[in-house]
């Protein structure tokens, strides 16, 4: 299947080769960027514990830093 079908379907799309299971990992992050719950993704892969889903499957994005430093700002009160 890999050479048959994924490996021309990422050629044609212009993508790099990668491994078919960073699918997974690629769609984990891609949910959890959106801002959907740990433990609807946790469900979605089949993981019993949000704390492997979280720690195995997703990758934290810079842009979502300033989510959470805004976050902060808002809880503890920016004075500036």
């Amino acid at each position: 299947m890999l050479r048959r079908s994924f490996y021309p379907f990422l050629e044609r799309a212009g993508l790099p080769r990668i491994q078919f299971r960073d699918l997974r990992s690629s769609a984990a992050t891609l949910i959890s960027l959106e801002g959907v719950n740990p433990k609807e993704v946790a469900d979605l892969l089949g993981h019993s514990d949000t704390s492997i889903t979280l720690e195995r499957y997703t990758r934290v994005s810079s842009a979502s830093h300033g989510g959470a430093t805004r976050a902060m700002e808002d809880i503890l009160g920016d004075d500036e």
